[in-house]
C-alpha cells in the first residue's frame, strides 16, 4: 500500500488510494509552464528537461490534499483558489476550493480553517506533485 500511495503508475490508482482523494488539474504546457490559480508554474522544477516532451499537451497535475501548506512556501508550487466549503472532522479539516473553476480539496489542522468565500494561497511542495500524461493517465517521471 506505500508504494501504491506514493509511487501511483497512473491516475487511477492515485485516485483510488487516499482520503480524500488526489486532486487532479488539466492544463496545457506553454513554454514548460502550466497556469493554475493565475500563477505559472514551472514544470521544469519536478521534470528536468523531460518537460519539453509534453511542450503544447495537456498534462494533469495531481496533489493530494495533505500535502498542502497554507501560504507560500520554498521549493513548492504557490497556488491561489476560493474557499467553498470547510468540513470538521476532528483532528482535521478538508477545505474544499475552487482553482479556475477546477474543484480541489485540501487537508488542514482545525487551526488553519480559512473563511469562506475568501481566496487563500497554498502551497505544494515540488517533491508531493505527480504529473501525468492526459491522453494516457500514466504517471510522468523523470527518466
Amino acid at each position: 500500500p506505500k508504494e501504491v500511495y506514493f509511487n501511483p503508475c497512473n491516475m487511477f490508482v492515485a485516485g483510488f488510494i487516499g482520503e480524500p482523494p488526489m486532486n487532479f488539474i488539466t492544463r496545457r504546457v506553454e513554454k514548460g509552464c502550466i497556469t493554475i490559480g493565475g500563477a505559472k508554474l514551472d514544470l521544469s522544477k519536478k521534470l528536468g528537461d523531460r518537460i519539453g516532451e509534453y511542450e503544447d499537451q495537456e498534462i494533469v497535475f495531481g496533489f493530494r490534499p495533505e500535502a498542502i501548506v497554507l501560504g507560500e512556501a520554498e521549493n513548492a508550487y504557490a497556488i491561489k483558489g476560493t474557499v467553498e466549503l470547510t468540513e470538521m472532522l476532528g483532528d482535521n479539516v478538508n477545505v474544499y476550493i475552487d482553482v479556475d473553476e477546477n474543484k480541489a480539496i485540501l487537508k488542514v489542522t482545525p487551526h488553519e480553517i480559512p473563511p469562506l468565500d475568501c481566496e487563500i494561497v497554498f502551497s505544494v511542495p515540488v517533491g508531493d506533485v505527480y504529473l501525468f500524461d492526459a491522453e494516457t493517465e500514466k504517471v510522468i517521471n523523470v527518466k
